[in-house]
């Protein structure tokens, strides 16, 4: 029990990152003034998430859960619990994962519509370069990064997935994260919860 109880507070640990939020954040400023100069290139026409998903049914736990916050609906398992934490727009954790998402609205940044998912997915590589992210991967549909990163207080090395989408007011990036140890045996189920996100206007 005590061993459980450690892993907890060293996972809520990952809930100290400040990583990609505010570098992606100052980004995004400085990047938008030039995506918005570029009439040449027409911007991508704005699908539903849905239409990132693929065909296939994810597996749906039997302890499902359904969280709905800011217009995005995530499926995950009754064992996680919503928290606020400053510079992301919800999050969630379980005693192993935690759940990071960030609404990024067009209206918040000039140009910013303009981008394709694949630009904006371009941008969080950049902005985390220093965590040595993979390319922009395409897995059922759903546009995703993998990086990790070594926290210097507590020595541990988290793994995050991340998925990004494109819908009719913003991009959202959500970041579903562990142990890098933990990684193998959580990533089909962080691809299936992706594959559930959903978004209401």
């Amino acid at each position: 029990m005590k061993e459980r109880a450690k892993r907890k507070i060293r996972l809520s640990s990952v809930l100290a990152l400040v990583m990609t939020v505010a570098i992606l954040i100052s980004a995004l400023s400085g990047c938008s003034n030039t995506k918005a100069a570029d009439n040449t290139k027409p911007a991508e026409s704005v699908k539903p998430a849905e239409s990132t998903k693929a065909p296939e049914s994810p597996k749906v736990p039997d302890n499902s859960k359904v969280f709905s916050n800011s217009g995005m609906n995530i499926t995950l398992t009754n064992e996680f619990e919503e928290f606020e934490y400053e510079g992301y727009t919800v999050c969630y954790a379980s005693e192993e994962v935690a759940v990071f998402a960030l609404k990024e609205a067009f209206a918040d940044y000039e140009g910013l519509k303009d981008y394709t998912l694949e630009e904006y997915g371009e941008v969080i590589l950049e902005v985390n370069k220093a965590h040595s992210p993979l390319e922009v991967r395409d897995i059922d549909g759903i546009k995703n990064i993998t990086y990790t990163f070594n926290n210097p207080d507590t020595g541990d090395t988290y793994k995050y997935f991340t998925v990004l989408y494109k819908v009719s007011d913003a991009f959202w990036m959500v970041q579903f994260a562990t142990f890098e140890e933990e990684y193998p045996k959580h990533e089909e189920q962080f691809i299936d919860w992706a594959k559930m996100i959903s978004f209401s206007e």
